[in-house]
């Protein structure tokens, strides 16, 4: 892969923090299902519980500079248990990887072209995330600067265009939700969008100054979680109830501007938004997950791994799940538990035998 040694600034790794969370935006549809009204509650405090992983995270790589991490397990857990660990990670990120392809999937084939075969969005949607990612991280994170913008603006601008179908009575009742919800879809948000982002460590080695990576990684996430809380805010203002009744409650909501002849078919921004989003977090995922096969098995070039994997994950995408019902259910009852020993127990036990062992033991070791 071409720019396997180029270094990212800060700045560009918030875009890409950004970028990446934003490719989860299809969960707020979930969370929605469960919470309704009351989501915006549990994307906040989702947002909460998140920042002390994600410091461990940010941490870790900090710990380790110069290495990802597969070589941060090799040092902590010792070269066989660190393989093991490392090979789980993989598995993680290339699911993750099938997933957000059977997502992108999904909504081209549920709202823009109903006709088309899910397999084609996915083989074109591969074919050109293979050509960014063999490109390398550095070109990623500069596409990443352009979609966190268009993110960031598409937000502001359909909110104000909707600002007259907003009824804010529709938070009401609060509170309606049971704690047992409100506690699942905080584990949702932590995990999933937020958490997501220990994939991360894979290519932090490639920042050009790590102390900045803690401030970095909370920034980033946090502006996400804003974004998120926005568009929670504005969907609950113009659907109210009916929020619970939509697959894509932001698609339906933004489809309610219309403003003459002049203003419609607004949309077409949410579905560009979701695109760029996605291809963001898929070329991501991908690159971190050659990067660690490559790795793991020691080969010459990672170049001929991403065709090679980019078909095995093509086949995972058609067969994971059936239907979108499917997906969705597993989404709410299953994904944030599959998540949760990658993103919420391994880092921080990580960062605590790394400390106890006083690891690395060459070098100074940065706090």
């Amino acid at each position: 892969m071409n720019g396997i040694n180029e270094k990212i600034k800060a700045s560009q790794l918030t875009f890409l923090i950004i970028s990446f969370i934003q490719g989860s935006v299809l969960l707020i549809s979930l969370v929605d299902d469960i919470t309704k009204q009351d989501s915006w509650m549990s994307m906040v405090s989702g947002f909460v519980v998140s920042v002390p992983f994600i410091l461990s995270y940010a941490f870790l790589a900090k710990r380790f500079p110069g290495k990802n991490l597969i070589e941060i397990n090799d040092i902590i857990y010792g070269n066989t248990i660190g393989k093991i660990v490392s090979i789980f990670y993989l598995l993680f990120f290339l699911l993750l990887l099938a997933f957000n392809f059977g997502d992108i999937a999904d909504f081209f084939n549920g709202y823009i072209m109903p006709e088309t075969p899910k397999m084609v969005f996915i083989v074109v949607f591969a074919l050109i995330c293979a050509f960014a990612v063999k490109r390398g991280i550095a070109a990623i994170a500069k596409a990443s600067l352009l979609t966190a913008i268009f993110t960031i603006a598409a937000v502001i601008f359909t909110t104000i265009l909707l600002i007259g179908e907003m009824d804010f009575s529709n938070f009401q009742p609060m509170f309606e939700s049971s704690a047992k919800e409100y506690l699942q879809v905080s584990h949702i948000m932590f995990c999933l969008p937020f958490g997501e982002i220990i994939a991360l460590l894979m290519i932090t080695q490639h920042m050009k100054n790590d102390k900045k990576l803690p401030r970095t990684m909370v920034w980033g996430t946090g502006i996400s979680a804003l974004i998120f809380l926005a568009i929670v805010v504005r969907d609950t203002a113009v659907l109210g109830a009916s929020i619970t009744i939509f697959s894509e409650t932001s698609y339906q909501a933004v489809r309610m501007i219309d403003i003459g002849e002049f203003l419609t078919r607004i949309e077409l921004l949410v579905a560009l938004n979701y695109t760029a989003s996605l291809f963001i977090k898929i070329c991501v995922l991908y690159f971190v997950t050659v990067t660690g096969v490559s790795q793991l098995v020691r080969a010459k070039s990672s170049t001929p791994l991403i065709l090679s994997l980019g078909s095995i994950v093509i086949v995972l995408a058609m067969v994971s799940f059936g239907s979108t019902i499917y997906r969705n259910e597993w989404g709410y009852k299953y994904a944030a538990l599959f998540a949760t020993p990658f993103t919420a127990i391994l880092p921080p036990l990580s960062l605590l035998i790394a400390k106890i062992r006083k690891l690395p033991n060459t070098g100074g070791v940065r706090q």
